[in-house]
């Protein structure tokens, strides 16, 4: 004869595993999500601040098309600071796209204290990545308690059946 418990144990012990996975992906999906906007939003305000601005070479433009939504434009440029050349990539909107070629001098702001840190003046608002971060958050949240809810279904099923199963072992 197989011993069920043994057998039962062994599954909530794998589903109890892999909720903790499911758990663990979601807090470093939250962490890494949420940690590039809020480290951008630091550099801008430093840029902001204490910012110097400078004219930088474009030497790359790159449209990217998706879906609407997912439309990138992306120039590349490069800019001398103190002696040291930096190359940087940076997202643009559409209209900043049309408005400068490859190998126009455009306006930058740089950090003095860490030159690699640079963004055109005006740049700075980039609100899809903060819907991406709530839709994430959102469907995480619902995968978990989806699972979360199933589990505990089960259990109170199991729980259920070997009552009855006592009760009616009383009753003999």
């Amino acid at each position: 004869m197989v011993n069920k418990k043994k057998i039962n144990g062994w599954r909530d012990y794998a589903m109890l595993v892999f909720i903790s996975l499911c758990f663990l992906f979601l807090i470093w999906g939250l962490f890494h999500i949420h940690y590039s906007p809020i480290r951008s939003s630091w550099e801008i305000k430093a840029l902001e601040e204490r910012g110097l601005e400078k004219r930088a070479f474009l030497y790359s433009t790159t449209y990217s098309s998706g879906t609407r939504a997912a439309e990138t434009y992306t120039f590349r440029y490069s800019y001398e600071v103190d002696g040291k050349d930096y190359k940087r990539t940076m997202d643009v909107d559409a209209s900043k796209y049309t408005i400068y070629e490859k190998g126009d001098s455009i306006p930058i702001k740089y950090l003095p204290e860490n030159p690699k840190i640079s963004d055109m003046p005006g740049n700075w608002a980039n609100e899809t990545r903060w819907m991406q971060m709530i839709i994430f958050d959102i469907i995480a949240v619902l995968i978990m308690v989806y699972f979360l809810f199933n589990y505990r279904k089960k259990k109170r099923k199991e729980k259920e059946k070997i009552q009855n199963e006592k009760i009616l072992d009383a009753d003999l």
